[in-house]
């Protein structure tokens, strides 16, 4: 197989604007506006972290109703 240069494979035809493309209008996901929308569902914590709800110190809590809380207070 030969090697080839990219501009072999580049469009020499019609080039349109990214505004003409179509399908990138340049909007944002609205999961993106909405900062906290992409809570993490777990948080390692090496040295511990006290649970929001009982306050053991734990090295891994989990989300649950808005708190990261230890593996015996989340509803599972």
């Amino acid at each position: 197989m030969n090697d080839r240069s990219l501009s072999e494979f580049a469009d020499d035809g019609d080039e349109q604007d990214a505004s003409d493309a179509g399908g990138d209008d340049g909007d944002v996901d609205s999961a993106d506006d909405t900062p906290g929308e992409l809570l993490a569902t777990a948080q390692f914590s090496p040295d511990g972290t006290p649970c929001e709800k009982c306050g053991a110190v734990v090295v891994r809590r989990w989300h649950d109703d808005g708190q990261f809380v230890c593996a015996d207070c989340k509803n599972w």
